[in-house]
């Protein structure tokens, strides 16, 4: 039975300290598997469940990427118009488009790449002043010419939510993705907020020993990996793109259109025999994987508390195995 084999594969990787989290496969809208595995908190011994919360990561992008196009189509606004109409302030706002924030092209680099990243990212922030940080830097190319992965210019996405909707960033999404596809349990994650059901991030050391993850300010991470949620809000998210329950066929097919870098608009599209779509994430102490196979209805969410075998690893272990590979 294929719900076993599934259990055994991620059971083996919990035994072998590769895996704490939570893990949900679905094919034709039937739950193959959605629990918990290993620790949400292994100080106090509290277990994983499918409600559990996890940062996700770059995860974000793909619900980021869904609400500027929901927002643009709401407010009459094209993807290519020039970000400066909307933010007169960002130099180079006059030579990038939406399109090019929402594909990877802009040439803006990625702040997160930095020096001394790891210090930076302890501290708050506010939205203006994280922009900021690479407002003044030059494009590394011509806007569309190439792709270059960029927290950046997802940060930008962010801001023009803000300012196309009136609204902040966590309560556009939570009132304009989040409720209406009852994901309750997904949010912005605030490092002082009271968070029910929200698991410690883990990391091993050199000697193989579990620590606290490293410390991170979620205000770093913002719209460009900065949100928290389950395996199945996930699951409700992805099947929202197949229903239409919240952007139109056209919003959809924009965002899988793809682009260079093999990347649409906050998913990486592969060709390959069967078609997937997928984001995977990483922030200290926790990964996360998103896959969808369009043509084989199957969706596999992985999130985890640990930074030892990545999600991308197990998830496309466990897509195999659903297909017979």
């Amino acid at each position: 039975m294929i719900k076993t084999k599934l259990v055994t594969h991620i059971q083996h990787a919990v035994s072998k300290q590769k895996f704490s989290g939570s893990v949900l496969v679905a094919r034709e809208g039937n739950l193959l598997v959605s629990q918990g595995f290993g620790m949400a908190n292994y100080e106090w011994g509290i277990p994983n469940t499918s409600e559990t919360k996890f940062r996700i990561g770059s995860v974000t992008k793909s619900l980021t990427a869904a609400a500027v196009l929901q927002c643009c189509e709401m407010k009459g606004v094209s993807i290519d118009d020039p970000i400066g109409c909307y933010l007169p302030h960002f130099v180079s706002g006059h030579r990038i488009t939406i399109r090019h924030l929402l594909t990877n092209t802009s040439g803006i680099p990625n702040f997160t790449v930095s020096e001394d990243i790891a210090v930076t990212l302890m501290q708050p922030v506010g939205v203006n002043d994280l922009i900021e940080r690479f407002n003044q830097q030059t494009l590394e190319f011509n806007p569309g010419d190439q792709f270059s992965y960029s927290n950046s210019g997802y940060v930008l996405l962010g801001k023009l939510i803000e300012v196309m909707s009136g609204q902040a960033y966590d309560h556009y999404m939570r009132e304009h993705v989040c409720k209406p596809l009852s994901m309750r349990h997904t949010g912005l994650d605030v490092n002082g907020e009271v968070l029910a059901g929200r698991a410690s991030g883990y990391e091993f050391d050199q000697s193989g020993i579990l620590r606290n993850a490293s410390y991170i300010d979620m205000s770093n991470a913002y719209s460009a990996g900065g949100l928290y949620s389950t395996v199945e809000d996930l699951y409700r998210w992805e099947r929202a793109l197949t229903t239409g329950d919240l952007m139109s066929p056209k919003l959809v097919t924009d965002m899988f259109t793809t682009y260079k870098g093999g990347y649409g608009m906050g998913w990486f599209i592969s060709d390959s025999d069967p078609r997937m779509m997928f984001h995977h994430g990483g922030i200290n102490g926790f990964t996360s994987s998103l896959l969808r196979y369009p043509d084989e209805h199957l969706t596999v969410v992985v999130l985890s508390n640990f930074v030892t075998m990545t999600t991308s690893v197990l998830a496309g272990e466990l897509a195999h195995l659903v297909l017979g590979e």
